[in-house]
């Protein structure tokens, strides 16, 4: 029999049909978990405390949020400024860089350096 007359459903799909004399490492089964009833509702307090918990956080931050566009609003029309440009100044990062031009310091130590170096 050819590779040619081989059927595919003749051919061996897995591999330890391949190999059979090969030692197989089996598969981990993690074993299932029960718990008791009194776990369940602990479990379940611990949920909810936790979903209060959550809402109550999300509570304090959606405070905030509306305390900090209130003091936008006011900054940006106690100075006559867009509180669009109020909340650039407050949240982006800085604008300043440091000049990136020829100084006189590096000049000097760039002359310097080349007087020393044209000997060698």
């Amino acid at each position: 029999m050819s590779d040619n007359e081989i059927q595919p459903e003749d051919r061996p799909s897995t591999w330890t049909s391949r190999n059979p004399e090969k030692p197989v490492i089996q598969p981990r089964v993690q074993p299932k978990k029960t718990l008791t009833a009194s776990q369940k509702i602990t479990n379940a307090e611990k949920q909810a405390m936790k979903h209060e918990s959550s809402l109550a956080f999300q509570q304090v931050i959606s405070d905030y949020h509306v305390g900090r566009d209130a003091f936008i609003d006011k900054a940006a029309k106690d100075n006559n400024k867009r509180p669009a440009y109020v909340r650039s100044l407050l949240f982006n990062k800085s604008k300043i860089t440091k000049p990136q031009q020829v100084n006189l310091h590096n000049a000097l130590v760039h002359h310097v350096a080349k007087e020393l170096n044209a000997g060698t």
